[in-house]
């Protein structure tokens, strides 16, 4: 039964019967209840997707230069909590890793499966002194995501532009992170010409 049903029914009823209090507060609490059940079924109707991507700001680094890499984690769900395993990613002890504070805010975004909420989960600045290759270690993630429903509460949707949302479930899901390597190059020899430019005497 929508809002308009029910003030319909409530004006019906007090111009015909003058019904109490009572029964109008009854009508409202079956009116709610009918309300969560649809919430419920509609709830165990949505699938929970969620994945993790690894990216870096290069596709390749030189012998001594750093970069970034950022984990990303995506949801058609908003997430309630997040948990990586394992915490400490151990690297090679070839490979410099420092972490750089991150705001893990979620917010939507558009990607190639539809609005989803994405959360930067950690950015890394990685380095490495001789060439190679940086493979990046075996990331896993556990995470609640919520469903919610939105309230029709003609009350308090006059002073919001946008309704109110409430917590109907969570659920549980799990995912792996992408294999991902960062391959490290010789730094590329300078030519006569740019030496030349940089205004150094060629002997």
């Amino acid at each position: 039964m929508s809002m308009n049903a029910f003030r319909y029914l409530i004006v019906r009823v007090q111009k015909y019967s003058g019904v109490s209090l009572f029964f109008l507060a009854l009508l409202w609490f079956s009116m709610i209840s009918c309300l969560e059940i649809q919430g419920q079924q509609r709830s165990t109707e949505v699938k929970a997707d969620f994945y993790a991507e690894i990216s870096a700001n290069r596709d390749s680094i030189v012998v001594g230069d750093s970069c970034i890499v950022s984990v990303i984690l995506y949801s058609n769900l908003p997430f309630e909590s997040v948990e990586q395993m394992p915490r400490n990613l151990q690297f090679a002890k070839d490979v410099r890793v420092h972490l750089i504070p991150t705001d893990r805010e979620q917010q939507q975004v558009r990607t190639s499966r539809g609005v989803y909420y994405a959360l930067a989960w950690q950015h890394y600045r990685v380095s490495r002194k001789d060439m190679g290759i940086i493979v990046w270690p075996e990331m896993q993630f556990s995470a609640e995501v919520g469903i919610y429903q939105a309230v029709e509460d003609d009350f308090w949707n006059f002073f919001s532009f946008a309704p109110t949302m409430r917590l109907i479930e969570k659920r549980k899901v799990k995912c792996k992170a992408p294999k991902f390597s960062l391959p490290v190059v010789e730094r590329p020899k300078r030519s006569t010409q740019d030496i030349l430019r940089s205004g150094r005497q060629v002997m």
